[in-house]
């Protein structure tokens, strides 16, 4: 889908407007056409961007994307939203041992 790619092109040079804005239209096609892969992969795309602009990320949502994901044997997508729930669940500012022990 040619208006996900913009989106993370924009993404990619800081335009976040322009971003969000590609985003949207994605979203409103896969919706639209019933892309379910598509869908699951705007939404991963949409909390890459919020957890950019450190905007709330829904972790329910992003865990029901991986799990979609997973059933639809979509493995990039599961892993990219399972590696953003964790980043989302780390400590800010990386402190604290990989134990969880302080």
């Amino acid at each position: 889908m040619i208006a996900l790619g913009l989106a993370r092109l924009a993404a990619l040079a800081d335009d976040l407007p322009a971003a969000w804005a590609y985003l949207r239209t994605a979203t409103e096609l896969a919706e639209r056409t019933q892309g379910v892969g598509a869908l699951l992969r705007c939404r991963l795309v949409g909390a890459q961007l919020a957890a950019r602009a450190a905007q709330p990320v829904d972790g329910a949502r992003l865990g029901d994307v991986a799990d979609r994901a997973d059933r639809r044997g979509m493995t990039g997508v599961a892993r990219d939203a399972r590696a953003l729930l964790a980043k989302l669940a780390a400590p800010a500012g990386g402190a604290g041992r990989p134990d969880g022990s302080g």
